[in-house]
């Protein structure tokens, strides 16, 4: 039995347990986000008295004459604080003449302040190894006309202020892309992010990133980030990312929509027969959440009506799950079951008022 996810009041106590058969003595080797918690060694870890400190990914390494297993990993969340997304991102393999085109909407009456990112070449400088060598990006209003352009980052008129508002920098003169944008939502709350190969670039890995450049008291935040996109092995797996901030957890609807896509009214061709996903805190390989064939379950059902998104046939091989996290940043690797391949649309909602 694997240690259970657990969302407690501020004060009160969390216990994670594990139950292993063997027939040789055992130990035990309690872990919070990987690292050893001192003198937590026996069956059950208690958490006393629950802060907001206290919010993690919690496991245990059992060990006996045979060698050491880990469990699965437990999220501990406490019920305080507030947060909110405020970076969205996407990297996947885009096709010749094709395009990778994650969305995003706001919630929220006024103005949001954002840079916008199309990177390609800057991403050999981060260990991937065919990344689309020149980049272009777009920004669309849904239902509207291209609000921006850019190609090739350098040629921006504002390029001190965009210099400034880098999360990390791109190489001077490099083929990436990117904006600074202001958006309204009086105008409109939903936007679109289209990356294309430019020059003489064909085809390769890139990454589509929208960061949120006000306070995070602002009026106006993030609450969805949707990519419709090719997901393939290796380096061509799709992967949505999002940066939680603030001091409480954040509840999200994910989903990886594949066969439901390839029919009526949708009609996608090339869609996933069957997608699976992972999330994965930044800066690690730790599965801390998936899913494989959502199930049909009445509680996926009503987020779905929640978060105003399309239905899913019960029996449908899509994807789905309702997870808790602490602040911090997750990617969703968003893959076929048996290494298939095709088209999938990645969906992250923000469930909270």
């Amino acid at each position: 039995m694997a240690p259970a996810t657990q969302h407690v009041a501020p004060g009160t106590f969390a216990a994670f347990t594990v139950a292993v058969g063997s027939a040789s003595p055992l130990t035990y080797q309690w872990k919070l986000n990987g690292t050893a918690i001192a003198g937590a060694t026996n069956t059950t870890y208690t958490v006393a008295n629950a802060q907001l400190g206290n919010m993690g990914f919690y496991s245990v390494t059992v060990t006996n004459s045979a060698g050491s297993t880990d469990s699965a990993v437990a999220i501990l969340t406490v019920n305080a604080g507030s947060s909110r997304l405020t970076a969205l991102s996407t990297r996947g393999y885009v096709t010749a003449g094709g395009s990778l085109t994650p969305g995003f909407y706001l919630r929220g009456s006024g103005s949001k302040s954002i840079i916008v990112r199309g990177v390609g070449p800057s991403l050999s400088n981060y260990g991937v190894a065919g990344p689309l060598s020149d980049a272009r990006l777009d920004l669309i209003p849904v239902g509207g006309a291209t609000q921006l352009t850019n190609d090739d980052w350098g040629t921006n008129p504002n390029l001190p202020a965009l210099r400034a508002a880098m999360p990390f920098p791109l190489a001077e003169g490099s083929k990436d892309a990117a904006a600074l944008a202001t958006l309204s939502t009086a105008t409109n709350p939903g936007y679109t992010v289209r990356i294309v190969p430019s020059g003489t670039a064909t085809d390769g890995i890139a990454m589509a990133e929208v960061y949120d450049l006000d306070a995070i008291t602002a009026p106006v935040k993030f609450i969805s980030l949707s990519t419709l996109g090719y997901t393939g092995p290796g380096e061509k797996v799709l992967t949505p990312g999002f940066i939680i901030s603030g001091n409480g957890p954040k509840q999200l609807l994910i989903r990886a929509v594949g066969p439901t896509l390839g029919t009526a009214p949708y009609n996608v061709p090339g869609v996933l027969a069957d997608p699976q996903f992972r999330v994965v805190p930044l800066g690690t390989d730790t599965t801390i959440a998936s899913n494989d064939n959502w199930g049909g379950t009445a509680a996926l059902q009503a987020a779905f009506t929640q978060t105003s998104d399309f239905a899913l046939p019960t029996d449908s091989k899509d994807a789905a799950a309702i997870v808790r996290l602490p602040p911090g940043g997750y990617t969703i690797q968003a893959s076929g079951v048996g290494s298939t391949t095709g088209n999938v649309l990645v969906e992250v909602y923000d469930m909270d008022p």
